[in-house]
C-alpha cells in the first residue's frame, strides 16, 4: 500500500528518513542529542511527522520501566526510532508523547537558499 507524506518540508533546517527523505522534524523540534538507541546516538524531539507507530509494549530502558511503541516512516515503512507513552518513574515523565529518532536512521535536510526547497544529507555529517 503506498502512502503519502502528510507533511512537507517548510522550515530552515531539519531531518528526514534515512531512506527516502520524508520530513520528520524541524532542528528546533529537538530537546536533547544525549539519547541512545538501538543503533547508537539518539535525539529527543518534540513533534514528528509523517510516522506512524507499532504496538504498545513495556520496556525496560536504562532509565526505567516505560510503555513505547516503535515508530515508523511513513512513506517507506522504516523503524526510525520510538516514543513514550507511559514511565513509572516521576522524573521520567517529561518524556511521555515525546519521540526518540535514532540518528543513523535520519538524514539532515536543509532548505536551498536560492529555491527554498530540501536540499538532503546524511544526519552523521552534524554534530
Amino acid at each position: 500500500m503506498a502512502r503519502r507524506l502528510r507533511v512537507r518540508f517548510t522550515a530552515k533546517d531539519g531531518y528526514g528518513c534515512g531512506r527516502c527523505s520524508a520530513y520528520l522534524c524541524d532542528n528546533g523540534d529537538v530537546i536533547s542529542r544525549a539519547f541512545h538507541g538501538k543503533h547508537g546516538k539518539a535525539y529527543l524531539v518534540s513533534r514528528c511527522f509523517n510516522y506512524y507507530f507499532g504496538p504498545q509494549e513495556e520496556k525496560e530502558l536504562i532509565t526505567g520501566s516505560h510503555i513505547v511503541r516503535d515508530v515508523f516512516c511513513s512513506c517507506c515503512d522504516r523503524y526510525i526510532g520510538w516514543t513514550y507513552d507511559f514511565a513509572y518513574v516521576e522524573k521520567e515523565r517529561y518524556k511521555i508523547n515525546r519521540f526518540v529518532l535514532e540518528r543513523q536512521l535520519l538524514r539532515a535536510i536543509k532548505a536551498d537558499a536560492t529555491t527554498g526547497l530540501p536540499a538532503a544529507g546524511n544526519a552523521n555529517q552534524q554534530s
